[in-house]
């Protein structure tokens, strides 16, 4: 583990920097996470190599006025979610149908999507939009604007929109339009309920945490009527159908319902099949007036689909219409995370190979990050340039002494001090702020990770999560190829567990288990005179150097007597792990590998 121009051109160069800005030429990073089999983190350049869409878009700001039409060219949002894989496991609710999609930009603004009204569209309604371009008018506005009325209606065209942009051609208002996007998190919300038995309910009702509303009837409120195709994915078609109600946005306007921006609506079954959509598809998406309340099939009531069904005519799926429908929840969903959080990241042994897809998504939720020089160079990608708070290595002593060789103990130890106090005063400012750090740390964060010694007193364990990661120990034993215990044990150790424990390192000679020894490279004439006190030296000895690491790592075989000799020999004196044991020879004992 490692602690681990031209003078001459300047009115073009103008020109091509505008170009640049509102082509999209600036570089930004995207992460892509959440409840998906692959997380990713796509640059811009990355962005560009999907199939672009396209669509034009008349803007219409919250209060009517007019900002402008622009030809957006972009990634599908659709294309994005296709290609990371929702993954919604558990043995809850399991169809992905109330999921949220959850878009940042880079100053805490959000937008909330449902996965449906994203999934079940067309490519080109929802577009992370990379470039562009004024729609600009090819006659002269002075021919119908007059009085300089045409100056307010030119002005908006010369905005330059913030890139990446969520785009929605189709909303009648740009409220949901954020520019400066950073991330896509797929969410689930409220945990969903599991399936049972469903009556058959003559009423629904609408809640939204405050107050309660029964419905009985739709009567009193403006009816339409819609013939919908009704084509699941899981049935296929099941024909053409005429349906009556009350559109679902008039049904909760009777009833005093008026959900804010970001609210999600989960509209639950009698058996608890549930589905999702958000406030936003339903007050200013193309398809959200036609979302319907149904008490009439044809005419006539329901009948075995029971007293109320919600239709989506819109959905290019059936699967989010429900059946018996039972309550209608109202969830306002936080625009802005409110609590601080660390996430301890273990980002593996050595290449970025060996990273984990939920290390790579705890990364894409991170605000900031706490890193080590070496680790925020090889993984800058997946920081996706987000800052980094400071080097947890100016927290330890080691590190202090090495680069800092005139100073005597006591001074030392003062630096280290003044050092944690800094460290952990800009870590507390960014948790008080609701932000999430990400300390990256090598290997497996729980096997001698640093952060252990000190970080939990300092801020409280009930602020900290850990993401595992893949350690030293495993990479090692992969290089030695074979399973490495004897009668279903190893140990794992540092020198000073050896030192201050005998008893154990006596147990485990005796028994033939293997011992892995930590950072004992440095430590190994201290570590020889106890070593040899319970092993012979012709036991089977390995020394893994830099583990994890695909074009430097080394696997020596030698004995327990010839260890000094190879660790001598080696200019490595940090990264490796020392393996003693018969289980590592080259012929194994036969009880190695477990019992069965």
């Amino acid at each position: 583990m490692k602690f681990a121009s031209y003078m001459f051109l300047p009115i073009l160069a103008g020109l091509c920097m505008v170009t640049a800005l509102l082509a999209g030429g600036e570089a930004y990073h995207l992460t892509v996470s959440g409840l998906v089999k692959q997380p990713a983190v796509y640059s811009s350049g990355d962005l560009r190599d999907f199939k672009a869409v396209r669509a034009r878009y008349c803007e219409i700001g919250r209060s009517g006025d007019f900002k402008g039409v622009f030809d957006y060219s972009g990634v599908s949002l659709k294309t994005l979610l296709e290609h990371a894989r929702i993954s919604k496991d558990g043995d809850g609710y399991s169809k992905p149908i109330d999921l949220a999609v959850v878009i940042r930009d880079g100053k805490g603004g959000v937008s909330i999507l449902s996965w449906g009204e994203v999934m079940y569209g067309g490519y080109s309604e929802f577009i992370i939009a990379l470039d562009a371009k004024a729609a600009m008018p090819m006659k002269d506005c002075g021919s119908c604007h007059t009085g300089g009325e045409e100056k307010k209606w030119r002005a908006p065209m010369d905005r330059r929109p913030g890139l990446p942009r969520l785009v929605m051609p189709g909303d009648a208002r740009d409220s949901r339009a954020i520019e400066g996007v950073r991330s896509v998190e797929v969410l689930e919300i409220v945990p969903g309920p599991r399936r049972g038995k469903g009556d058959s309910p003559e009423s629904f009702t609408i809640t939204d945490g405050k107050r309660t509303r029964e419905v009985a009837s739709l009567e009193g409120a403006a009816r339409v009527e819609i013939e919908a195709r009704q084509v699941g994915d899981g049935k296929g078609f099941h024909g053409l159908k005429t349906y009556s109600g009350v559109s679902l946005a008039g049904v909760l306007e009777k009833n005093g319902f008026a959900p804010g921006g970001n609210a999600i609506l989960y509209l639950t079954a009698s058996d608890g099949y549930r589905s999702a959509l958000s406030a936003g598809e339903l007050t200013l998406g193309a398809r959200g007036g036609s979302i319907m309340v149904a008490d009439r099939l044809e005419g006539r009531p329901l009948g075995r689909e029971g007293a109320f069904n919600v239709i989506f005519p819109g959905d290019s799926s059936a699967d989010r219409w429900v059946k018996q429908l039972k309550t209608i929840e109202i969830v306002e969903a936080a625009p802005a995370r409110r609590e601080g959080k660390l996430l301890v990241i273990g980002v593996g042994p050595g290449d970025t190979a060996q990273v984990t897809l939920a290390a790579i998504s705890a990364m894409a939720k991170a605000d900031c990050f706490i890193a080590t020089k070496d680790i925020a160079e090889r993984f800058s990608h997946y920081m996706a340039g987000k800052p980094v708070l400071y080097d947890p290595l100016t927290s330890q002593m080691f590190y202090i002494k090495k680069t800092n060789p005139r100073l005597n103990a006591e001074e030392a130890k003062k630096m280290m001090a003044e050092n944690r106090k800094r460290n952990k005063e800009a870590l507390t400012r960014e948790l008080h702020a609701g932000k999430i750090v990400g300390l990256l740390d090598y290997g497996d964060p729980t096997i001698y990770g640093s952060w252990t010694y000190w970080l939990p007193g300092a801020i409280g364990n009930t602020a900290i999560r850990v993401v595992p990661g893949i350690s030293a120990f495993n990479a090692g034993n992969a290089m030695i190829g074979r399973n490495i215990v004897y009668n279903g044990s190893a140990v794992i150790t540092v020198p000073d567990g050896i030192l201050s424990n005998e008893p154990l390192l006596a147990a485990t000679a005796a028994h033939g288990d293997t011992v892995a020894i930590f950072v004992g490279l440095h430590e190994i004439e201290r570590l020889m005179p106890v070593l040899r006190k319970y092993y012979r030296d012709d036991t089977p000895a390995v020394v893994a150097y830099r583990a994890g690491y695909a074009r430097e790592g080394r696997l020596v075989k030698t004995t327990l007597g010839g260890l000094p000799g190879v660790v001598e020999q080696n200019s490595e004196k940090f990264l490796g792990i020392i393996y003693i044991g018969p289980c590592v020879g080259d012929a194994p004992a036969g009880n190695c590998g477990g019992t069965e």
